[in-house]
């Protein structure tokens, strides 16, 4: 085994082992045998990547693994980290509790900030290069921090509590580039987690607070995010050491495009009956998070009824890192309203051990860290990105959910000629593709700093995909930069069609542009990149069985196979409508709130003019409302039909701002029609925009209307009067929490 892999993991460049926690991992044990041995043959797995590559790097192992000096040396350190480390915190999260969290938690302030006595833990540090013609070299080390905080907070509501104690543990890479000749030899170091580190807070002062549950998840996902869209790969912090240094030859592009296959699962057991007499055969579907993605994962279809699923189901991601891992949460669906899904464990693994293990892997997953006996089957091939070629912009395999078709780099650097004063200055530079939005960082006048020349030094990596370049002859998409000063006083605009970034050598354009009225200017580089398919395995589709169908005498809300019948008594009703067979629902955009005016430096402020676009369905059916000008709060009042193919179609709203150069996004928001039914009235929909990969909320809002249109049924069926139906056809009521009710279009029959 080892002698047959070890030219293949010299094939690939930058490939290493990592020491990590491999409790959930398994492979190449195809008889499923989990006894004393599963930990052991995980262990050589690991020490064995490891070895192969401190035999290619002619690297001593013990010498890499630990050392303890750092944490010593971080030791130290550590009164000087806390008074910093205390100070940044709360200049950088009392802003974000005012812009992202909701109510009385918006005026959160630290009344006492301590970091506590118990330093950050640093060991396991891997040692390499990137590539062996990279004048860089990278090393990584495991990040542990178990901190006993003072940490009190307050809200101008009254709310008081704290938080005594942070749980923090993750791996991190550090990249020195470029390497010089010349002294400090390292011109610039760029530091990230490679995964979304694991955070826990221990909160205090909670217990009289109604809802402190949503408390400690609120502010858990607002660190996370914070630090996803910072320092969690694809982005990296970044320090120089040469202030001279150009970050334009700092900046490391992804590694390639890597194409996650989720193949089958086994091991997985009947629940016995205990309110019903009818055992629970599971059915399973699979959440598959990626680097900074956590909070948008993957999934997977459901199979329904089977012990051993099988999906077949692929997606794409940029990687940055052989050492990002892919995180696999399994969950068997219920679809009654009040039974929430549940949880069939979780498993993590990382690209480069699959890859060592020919690109083929199992992974057995978890429950509260205690291995459960059911395995998940996965596969994944990294793909290569090239400036050559964008026919990957058409190709079938990069075409549909979840798929890439390439990837865009944007470099901002610097700005020129502030037209400002310098007490005044706060600028940053934000840049937006499509629905997504990526901010520098904002400078403003300090020591050593040139804030009316400010330098960003910031990379921005946008995954492509087919809906947004459209074609290789007629690439479509815009990016625009916007440089702002203060929270939202634009000082100017420039753009740069895709189209022309494709016809550009290499597909990469470096300019420094004029941008607005004022005489400033920014320099930026974007690449764009297509991706290699020419070497892509494409998995055989697997076929459901019909086992994957629900027994009918069990009458449980799931999708049936098209071929299937419902039988009640003497009335045999065909399901798996065709499209527009479960009726039509009729939208009505009726109003928004919450849109802001737009300050300019140099021109007139622009009252926003909003239009709606919908897309509903798997098919994407499409609607565009009217154009209501000059107003934050318009009303529209429009109606559209769309044919209903399932209760689960989603309804996509995206809204725009009318503008003679072109349309500004203003945000988005989706539902499914079964919500909207169950709503039963009016609903207003938040509007977000995705910055960093992340959703995040406007504070604008429409508001919708849905009515279903169902399918008129014969007049015999509808007096059947053991479906407890009136002889109209019309529905007397509907109570959500009967598990022994069925929905075709508009109608609903409760089991009598």
């Amino acid at each position: 085994k080892k002698d047959a892999d070890s030219s293949n993991a010299r094939s690939i460049p930058g490939l290493r082992g990592t020491p990590r926690s491999a409790r959930s991992i398994r492979s190449g044990d195809p008889t499923g045998n989990s006894g004393s041995g599963a930990s052991a043959s995980i262990t050589k797995r690991s020490a064995y990547a490891l070895a192969r590559l401190a035999q290619h790097r002619g690297i001593d192992l013990e010498d890499m693994e630990h050392v303890g000096f750092l944490s010593s040396i971080m030791r130290e350190l550590w009164p000087y980290v806390d008074k910093a480390g205390s100070a940044m915190v709360r200049d950088m999260m009392e802003p974000m509790f005012a812009e992202m969290l909701p109510g009385p938690l918006k005026t959160l302030k630290f009344i006492k900030l301590d970091l506590g006595h118990v330093p950050v833990q640093l060991d396991n540090v891997v040692v390499h290069k990137i590539s062996d013609d990279s004048n860089s070299v990278q090393f990584d080390l495991d990040v542990i921090w178990d901190g006993e905080c003072d940490i009190q907070m307050k809200s101008s509501y009254g709310l008081q509590f704290g938080v005594k104690s942070v749980k923090l543990s993750g791996r991190m890479s550090f990249l020195l580039c470029p390497l010089t000749e010349v002294l400090p030899v390292v011109s610039a170091i760029q530091y990230s987690f490679i995964n979304p580190p694991d955070l826990e807070l221990d909160f205090t002062g909670l217990a009289q607070v109604a809802d402190f549950t949503i408390i400690d998840k609120t502010i858990r996902k607002m660190i996370q995010d914070i630090m996803a869209g910072m320092v969690v790969l694809p982005y990296r912090m970044l320090y120089k050491m040469d202030l001279a240094s150009d970050y334009l030859k700092t900046y490391q592009p992804p590694l390639g495009i890597v194409n996650i296959t989720i193949e089958s699962g086994r091991g997985f057991v009947v629940e016995k009956g205990i309110v019903s007499a009818m055992d629970d055969i599971p059915d399973v579907y699979c959440l598959t998070e990626f680097g900074s993605n956590y909070d948008t994962p993957w999934r997977t279809r459901t199979i329904w009824d089977n012990l051993n699923p099988v999906w077949m189901e692929s997606a794409m991601f940029v990687l940055s890192d052989y050492d990002q891992a892919i995180r696999i949460h399994a969950w068997e669906e219920d679809k009654s309203p009040i039974d929430p899904d549940d949880d069939l464990g979780t498993a993590e693994i990382c690209i480069g051990d699959i890859l060592v293990d020919g690109g083929r892997a199992e992974v057995e997953l978890a429950i509260d860290e205690e291995m459960s006996g059911a395995f998940i089957s996965l596969a994944c091939q990294v793909l290569s990105l090239t400036t050559d070629d964008i026919s990957s912009f058409d190709s079938d395999l990069c075409s549909g959910p979840n798929k890439l078709c390439g990837c865009l780099t944007i470099i901002v650097t610097k700005a020129f000629d502030i037209p400002l004063k310098v007490e005044t200055a706060a600028t940053f530079v934000k840049v937006t593709l499509d629905k997504q939005e990526f901010y520098t960082s904002v400078v403003t006048d300090y020591p050593g700093i040139d804030c009316l020349n400010p330098c960003y030094d910031a990379s921005f990596m946008v995954p492509l995909t087919q809906d947004i370049v459209e074609s290789a002859s007629d690439v479509s998409g815009v990016v625009e930069f916007n440089l702002i000063n203060g929270v939202d006083t634009i000082l100017g605009t420039t753009t740069v069609a895709l189209a022309d970034l494709a016809k550009s050598p290499g597909m990469a354009l470096q300019e420094k542009s004029k941008i607005g009225n004022g005489g400033a200017s920014i320099e930026y580089r974007l690449t764009m990149y297509g991706v290699d398919t020419s070497n892509m395995i494409v998995p055989e589709n697997a076929v459901e069985s019909s086992s994957n169908v629900a027994p009918v005498k069990e009458i449980r809300a799931r999708p049936l196979s098209p071929t299937d019948s419902v039988d009640f008594g003497a009335k045999s009703i065909p399901h798996g409508p065709k499209p527009g067979d479960m009726g039509s629902v009729r939208i009505t955009a009726i109003r928004g709130r919450g849109f802001k005016v737009q300050k300019y430096a140099f021109k007139k402020d622009d009252v926003p003019d909003v239009y709606i676009k919908m897309a509903f369905g798997q098919n994407k059916q499409k609607f565009r409302t009217s154009t209501v000008k000059n107003a934050v709060a318009p009303v529209w009042g429009e109606s559209t039909t769309f044919a209903l193919n399932d209760h689960e179609d989603m309804l996509t709203i995206d809204v725009y701002d009318e503008d003679k150069v072109g349309d500004d996004y203003l945000g988005s928001a989706q539902i499914s029609v079964s919500e909207l039914m169950i709503a039963a009235k009016e609903t207003e929909l938040p509007l977000s925009i995705t910055k960093y990969g992340k959703p995040q909320t406007t504070g604008a809002f429409v508001t919708v209307d849905c009515d279903v249109l169902g399918v008129e049924l014969d007049s015999s069926f509808a007096t059947n009067s053991s479906l407890g139906m009136s002889s109209s056809g019309s529905v007397d009521s509907f109570d959500s929490s009967n598990q022994g009710s069925l929905v075709f279009g508009s109608k609903s029959w409760h089991a009598a």
